[in-house]
C-alpha cells in the first residue's frame, strides 16, 4: 500500500495563499498545486523529471521536461491571433482522412534544402503560375504541354528528339 503524506499551507499573505502537497513515499513522487491569487501552479516532480502547469489570468504555460505532452479529445479547436509551433527536432502531421491548410492571404512554404510532394495525384490551379530553376525537368509515360490560346517555346537552343515527331496545324 502506497505510503502518503498529504499537507494543506494556508498563508493569507501576498505570494503565498493555498498549498496542498501530497508526497509518494514509496515512488519518492511530489505533487503540489499552489494557488496564490495571482497564479495557478501544478507541479509534479519525481526522482528524474518534472511537469508543471502554470495559469495566470490571461496564460496558461505547459513544462515537461524529460516526458511529452498529450491532448485527446473528440474535437480540438484553437482560436488565435498568433501561432507559432517550434520545434528542435522531426515535425509530423497526419490526418486519417482530408488534411487541408487554406490561407485568406499570401502563403508560403520555405525549406533550406529538399522539398518533397508524393500523391496518387497533383493538380493545381491558378490564374497565373510561374516556375524558374537552374534546371527543370518534367518526364512521364504521357506528358503535354498545352496552351489555350497560345504556346511559346523559347531558349538560345531548343532541341526535339524522338522517334517520331509530328509537327500540325
Amino acid at each position: 500500500m502506497t505510503n502518503l503524506v498529504c499537507k494543506i499551507e494556508l498563508n493569507k499573505n501576498k505570494g503565498h495563499g493555498v498549498t496542498v502537497t501530497v508526497f509518494n513515499k514509496d515512488d519518492n513522487i511530489t505533487q503540489t498545486c499552489t494557488l496564490n491569487g495571482t497564479t495557478i501552479i501544478t507541479t509534479c516532480e519525481g526522482q528524474s523529471s518534472k511537469s508543471e502547469i502554470k495559469q495566470t489570468e490571461d496564460s496558461i504555460f505547459l513544462t515537461s521536461e524529460k516526458g511529452s505532452v498529450t491532448v485527446k479529445c473528440k474535437d480540438f479547436v484553437i482560436d488565435a491571433e498568433t501561432i507559432n509551433c517550434k520545434s528542435s527536432k522531426e515535425t509530423a502531421h497526419q490526418s486519417s482522412t482530408t488534411y487541408e491548410v487554406t490561407s485568406t492571404q499570401d502563403m508560403t512554404l520555405k525549406t533550406n534544402t529538399t522539398l518533397s510532394a508524393t500523391a496518387a495525384s497533383i493538380e493545381a490551379s491558378s490564374q497565373k503560375a510561374a516556375v524558374e530553376a537552374q534546371s527543370l525537368s518534367m518526364s512521364g509515360t504521357q506528358t503535354k504541354l498545352e496552351g489555350k490560346l497560345t504556346a511559346d517555346i523559347e531558349g538560345l537552343a531548343i532541341k526535339v528528339k524522338g522517334p517520331r515527331i509530328d509537327i500540325g496545324g
